[in-house]
């Protein structure tokens, strides 16, 4: 196949690509990449970033139809909605397959963790904009293991095209030397840890995780000094978090980290943790990074979400417990602090074999290529 691939410069990057003009062309990996000239945006939903939606699908537009091959199969991929727009009238005027991928579920997301209410103007057009989406595609791809029920419910007779394609892993990674040197303040790190059960978590503390309870367990185990916490990241719920634990003395806390140093931070933990909000929303499933990172270190993890997902069922390297409730979560904490380190590692070698065998890049390229194959 030959293959093209569109993007945005608008980014939350801490280097943005730089581009001239409208667009810039690089031929890379052995396919042609089109970066769209963009204003860089913020961490956050803002006003900035609307714009940079709107603004990606004029250039997109601008720059697809003055192409002289004509494309026989568009694959257009949420987070922007509006970017559905832009393949519905793309489609129609190349009379060419719709392939529409859904990575967050929009606006549902907007209206559960945003404060959004559905009357607002601009959530029903984002809303009419999903389902119209739904019914032009040919395929729907989602990363989001139960988005077919999404679907079904809003858009039904739609279903029938769902999808499920999780995050993806490269094994090549492996093979790129580490990027950073070892620092004394890393190394301090590990000498805090030094005999411990560590309990770590590394990420964003941010409003779709609930990281909340996270700081209430370790208040929990304040006087339980063979468990510590490590925390690396930031985002605007950890300041309040660290007040609830001023005085604890049983975790450390370190603000975001360059992602090639996150494997050295996870590496210093004994088990993980990711837990999730009890929201409707994520009865549909998640993809969060961080599972990848988990399951890449051979590290197992504690899950607390509303629905438990098929890949930590078949991958068999995760404890999931309910939303949002500390009290279970401490008390899986205490039970597999007193399991065996051999137990433990099994888990976690689990979660590795199931990610080289069953998330690669190479994996997933071939399930969507039969997929093609069998339905375009």
């Amino acid at each position: 196949m030959d293959v093209t691939l569109v993007f945005s410069r608008s980014s939350i990057l801490s280097v943005v690509p730089e581009v001239e003009g409208h667009f810039k062309e690089e031929n890379s990996d052995g396919f042609r990449q089109i970066i769209l000239n963009g204003p860089a945006v913020s961490m956050g939903f803002n006003l900035k970033r609307i714009w940079s939606w709107f603004w990606f699908e004029i250039q997109f537009i601008h720059f697809t139809i003055k192409q002289r091959e004509k494309p026989d199969i568009l694959m257009v991929s949420s987070l922007s909605v509006l970017t559905f727009v832009s393949g519905i009238i793309l489609k129609r005027w190349y009379g060419c397959k719709l392939i529409v991928e859904v990575r967050d579920i929009y606006p549902l997301t907007l209206t559960e963790l945003s404060g959004f209410k559905e009357s607002n103007p601009f959530i029903v057009l984002l809303q009419w904009i999903e389902r119209r989406a739904y019914k032009k595609a040919d395929i729907i791809l989602s990363t989001l293991f139960a988005h077919k029920e999404h679907v079904k419910r809003i858009s039904p007779g739609s279903e029938i095209k769902c999808k499920h394609i999780p995050m993806g892993y490269d094994p090549e990674s492996e093979l790129l030397p580490l990027a950073f040197k070892v620092t004394d303040d890393m190394l301090s790190v590990k000498n805090q840890l030094k005999d411990k059960f560590v309990v770590g978590y590394v990420g964003s503390f941010g409003i779709s995780q609930a990281t909340p309870i996270i700081f209430e367990t370790i208040a929990r185990f304040k006087n339980q000094t063979d468990v510590f916490f490590l925390l690396v990241g930031s985002g605007p719920d950890k300041e309040k978090g660290l007040s609830l634990i001023h005085g604890c003395e049983n975790f450390v806390s370190l603000e975001r980290v360059p992602s090639e140093e996150v494997p050295f931070y996870v590496g210093l933990c004994d088990i993980l943790l990711n837990p999730w909000l009890d929201r409707p929303i994520y009865q549909y499933g998640v993809s969060p990074n961080k599972w990848i990172d988990y399951m890449r270190a051979a590290k197992p993890f504690i899950v607390g979400l509303k629905n438990e997902d098929p890949i930590l069922i078949d991958a068999d390297c995760a404890y999931i417990i309910s939303s949002e409730n500390s009290e279970e979560l401490a008390d899986k904490i205490d039970y597999v602090s007193q399991l065996k380190k051999e137990e433990l590692a099994l888990r976690g070698q689990k979660g590795r074999q199931y990610l080289q065998d069953k998330m690669s890049y190479e994996y997933h390229a071939d399930t969507l290529y039969r997929l093609i194959k069998h339905r375009i």
